[in-house]
């Protein structure tokens, strides 16, 4: 049986950039967000005081520099999951922001 840190040595042996990777999403920041949850919330928020409504996926994704939608739907669900945001199913811009979280 393999353990943990024979596990964790053997990624950053073999994958050096899945394995920072995996440290960066793993590794929460202050107020339990990791970077990239924390940019997220602070553009839907910027955004949504400046525009009246809330970024699609697409503005979100680009503004991140992500390259799937997909990526956005993990920090959106992180985000919901931590009470920052609440969404709509099957609406568009259906992000509504919670009361300082």
């Amino acid at each position: 049986m393999t353990s943990l840190s024979e596990t964790a040595a053997e990624l950053i042996r073999t994958d050096p950039a899945l394995a920072n990777e995996v440290a960066r999403q793993l590794a929460p920041s202050v107020g339990g967000l990791t970077e990239r949850q924390a940019e997220a919330l602070a553009f839907i928020r910027s955004y949504s005081a400046e525009r009246g409504v809330t970024p699609t996926f697409s503005e979100i994704m680009n503004e991140l520099g992500l390259h799937s939608k997909a990526g956005v739907h993990r920090i959106l669900t992180a985000l919901e999951e931590r009470g920052f945001i609440e969404r709509m199913p099957k609406r568009a811009r259906a992000i509504s922001l919670k009361a300082a979280a």
